[in-house]
């Protein structure tokens, strides 16, 4: 089995857009060496939220993970 790092195509990025609970960030992958066959893509997240609550700043990061 192959197993490749997918590299994001900067140049059809689309700058992530907020939403309730959550966030959208199109953006393009494509592998190094063309798939042999079906796989998938399996990504870490980390988001990073930052704040004040009275003047007192909050910081809070959220790991997931994604695959398709």
């Amino acid at each position: 089995m192959l197993t490749q790092i997918p590299e994001i195509n900067s140049s059809n990025q689309v700058r992530p857009v907020n939403l309730p609970g959550g966030f959208l960030w199109a953006v393009n992958f494509k592998l190094p060496v063309p798939a042999a066959n079906d796989g998938y893509i399996v990504q870490k997240i980390y988001q990073k939220d930052e704040g004040s609550n009275n003047g007192a700043t909050i910081s809070k990061t959220t790991i997931y993970w994604e695959a398709w």
